[in-house]
């Protein structure tokens, strides 16, 4: 059985409208169709194509605006103390998304939001971009929450729901492969500390998981007017075709963090990015870049 749910919300980055949200509990998916596109949260960038992080972040907005119509399947049913926190996401972007949407482009998205595998304390969550009326997955977000008892900041067992459709679920969808990162860090790195600001953090007064996307490719911007890399130089303007972020700690806002980049041997295109707070690794990043720059062509497959 399906719901169509309306909402009209208004929102800190300027994404203001209404959404109409079909939920079907059954297969538990929720598409959320024709989202006004706001220029200013997308930060549209390099030759006028979407920043990577507003991409992500979108992703992540309309997991709050399904919230409501998933009750009590997005909150939990155990504890007001507990919360789903993000410890793992990967997003990878198709090629036609940077060919078929820029600022000039007409394009209606539609999220398609479905259960990618459920554990006793996780939840994969995945997430399809699409253009309205087209089959075509212009970008795919799984992220990986776990309940968190936020009192004694320990894991604890999901809403009683997901588990009595844990067994359903995981019968259908097979377990999610995550990105193993490199056990070592080489000696030649390229280096930067940057300063949190209070505009990126979240509700929770975290610097947000969008953030450090952002905090990572600033850091290969600077690397490649440094001539740190191989074929990457001057302007960054190159296409993130994959980007897979694990997250180990926190950090707030009006603190120094160091971030530290380095370019894989075996692929140009695959960057590393680890990012320390207090000498501590707090995030762990994989980026995979377009050979191409933006401004240069529509072919965007990469593998020297």
């Amino acid at each position: 059985m399906s719901l169509l749910f309306k909402y009209s919300v208004e929102m800190i980055w300027s994404l203001i409208g209404m959404f109409s949200l079909l939920t079907s509990l059954y297969h538990y998916k929720v598409n959320i169709s024709n989202p006004p596109i706001s220029r200013t949260i997308f930060l549209v960038a390099f030759a006028g194509h979407w920043s990577t992080w507003c991409l992500v972040r979108m992703f992540e907005g309309s997991l709050f605006l399904s919230a409501p119509s998933l009750s009590p399947l997005i909150k939990t049913a155990t504890s007001e103390d507990e919360e789903y926190v993000i410890i793992r996401q990967n997003c990878k972007i198709s090629p036609s998304l940077y060919q078929d949407i820029n600022v000039r482009s007409q394009f209606n998205p539609k999220i398609v939001f479905s259960y990618q595998d459920v554990g006793r304390t996780s939840l994969n969550i995945k997430l399809n971009l699409y253009k309205e009326g087209s089959d075509e997955v212009y970008a795919t977000n799984i992220r990986k929450l776990i309940n968190v008892n936020m009192k004694t900041k320990k894991a604890v067992l999901n809403n009683p729901l997901y588990l009595e459709q844990a067994e359903r679920i995981n019968s259908v969808r097979s377990s999610y492969k995550w990105f193993v990162f490199p056990t070592e860090i080489p000696q030649d790195v390229f280096t930067m500390t940057i300063r949190s600001h209070y505009s990126d953090t979240d509700y929770l007064g975290h610097v947000n998981n969008c953030s450090y996307i952002r905090f990572c490719l600033d850091c290969c911007a600077c690397a490649a007017q440094a001539n740190f890399f191989v074929h990457f130089k001057a302007d960054f303007c190159y296409p993130v075709l994959d980007v897979d972020i694990q997250y180990l700690g926190e950090s707030f806002a009006n603190e120094t963090l160091e971030i530290s980049i380095w370019q894989s041997t075996k692929d140009v295109c695959d960057v590393y990015c680890i990012i320390q707070r207090r000498k501590r690794v707090i995030v762990k990043t994989y980026l995979h870049f377009g050979s191409t720059r933006l401004d240069q062509s529509d072919c965007f497959i990469s593998k020297l």
